[in-house]
């Protein structure tokens, strides 16, 4: 009587600390992406049935489940402080973490579960080679770098430097899900005003 509690999964490593424990330091291999790739999409699938919108996917915000029982470890979402409901249209102005963040975010658009796929596109590319064509650049030379992917309707700066052609081929794959939806989002606006 007269405490309250809080009970909570406890989860284990983020994908940073999970990468940097990797052999080779620089990349996960093309099953372990897929894997943890196949999971971020089933969270973020749950997220956006519910009307939500993440706007902060990156490595650091992703954690796996503890180790035990011999099963293949889960992978969870975490800090959800920038999420937004899309009925609103997100939030204007910069939201995420830069290397990670859409083009949208940049741009201070709207967001839309569309964004989040563009962010995990990143995520995974950069889990898959270990650099990003526009790290170490300017934030607002990182945006025109992605605009222009998003007009090409091409991710093969990402994606070049990954080893594995399966995991190389499914992020291409991925991408053009987001250049689909980005245009059947731009025709519904452009609808809707005419």
């Amino acid at each position: 009587s007269g405490f309250d509690a809080l009970i909570m999964e406890r989860l284990g490593p983020t994908l940073v600390d999970e990468w940097a424990r990797t052999t080779q330091r620089t990349h996960f291999d093309g099953q372990t992406l897929l894997r943890y790739g196949r999971g971020l999409i089933e969270c973020l699938r749950t997220l956006h049935a519910f009307g939500f919108v993440h706007n902060d996917i990156k490595p650091n915000n992703i954690v796996l489940s503890t180790a035990g029982s011999g099963c293949a470890q889960e992978v969870y979402l975490i800090d959800f402080g920038l999420t937004t409901h899309s009925d609103y249209g997100g939030i204007h102005g910069q939201r995420g973490t830069p290397n990670f963040a859409s083009y949208a975010a940049h741009a201070g658009a709207p967001t839309h579960a569309t964004d989040d796929l563009e962010s995990l596109v990143y995520c995974l590319a950069y889990l898959a080679s270990g650099s990003l064509p526009w790290m170490h650049k300017r934030v607002s030379r990182a945006a025109i770098m992605k605009r222009k992917m998003l007009l090409d309707g091409c991710c093969a700066s990402l994606v070049e430097d990954v080893p594995a052609q399966r995991a190389a081929e499914a992020l291409q794959a991925l991408w053009a899900e987001v250049v689909r939806s980005r245009q059947q989002r731009a025709g519904r606006e452009v609808r809707t005003v005419i």
